[in-house]
């Protein structure tokens, strides 16, 4: 009986904690995944035939300026499997819109297809570089021309707004920082500094 009180109110605590989190937020982060790196990663199903999207929707998170709210207990009405289906053009399936809505929309305070709304809007607000999607081979870059590229193409996003992150040395996302009514924002410093390398490589996309 002690061990189901306990468990009990372990719960109830973290239903309290997560409802006070839910809307309760500073900004959000849109990351843009770059697809061949995002494919490389052990169990991407999803990425069977995928030959050259490019940047993809990776996900769009609600923040604190520390940290970052997850799983939220919501009572929000999730995304329909229509609405997480035709997310499928800028993610790799409606299967990753639903899990990024369960995970991260959840603590957003929006019903779960006008956060799926809100992340296209996002997404779709970026001018990407196409240019990338030519390449035929791995290219390394400073990784500071990848920032000012996406600035170039972008004016209205603050210098301090955009992050790059990479693993073992390759890209793999760009990350936007957008203030709850999703204009352009600085980003936390740890955001910026997620990726200590002054150069970093770019995979080509997958030949069809």
């Amino acid at each position: 009986m002690k061990r189901v009180l306990s468990l009990f109110f372990t719960v109830a605590l973290f239903a309290r904690v997560d409802a006070a989190e839910i809307g309760n937020f500073d900004y959000y982060i849109l990351s843009m995944g770059w697809s061949p790196s995002i494919c490389a990663e052990a169990g991407s199903k999803d990425c069977a035939g995928e030959t050259g999207r490019g940047f993809v929707l990776r996900g769009f998170f609600p923040r604190f300026e520390e940290g970052m709210p997850s799983f939220c207990l919501s009572g929000a009405v999730g995304p329909t499997r229509e609405s997480a289906d035709a997310m499928a053009d800028i993610m790799l399936s409606g299967d990753r819109a639903w899990w990024m809505w369960k995970k991260h929309g959840s603590c957003s305070g929006l019903e779960g297809d006008t956060y799926l709304r809100a992340a296209r809007y996002a997404y779709e607000s970026i001018t990407q570089p196409w240019s990338l999607k030519e390449l035929d081979k791995d290219v390394e870059v400073p990784l500071d021309s990848i920032r000012d590229t996406i600035l170039m193409l972008n004016p209205e996003l603050p210098p301090q707004g955009i992050a790059v992150t990479c693993e073992r040395g390759r890209m793999t996302e760009i990350q936007i920082c957008l203030d709850k009514d999703l204009n352009p924002r600085d980003c936390a410093a740890e955001i910026r500094a997620s990726c200590r390398q002054e150069r970093v490589a770019i995979a080509p996309l997958p030949q069809g």
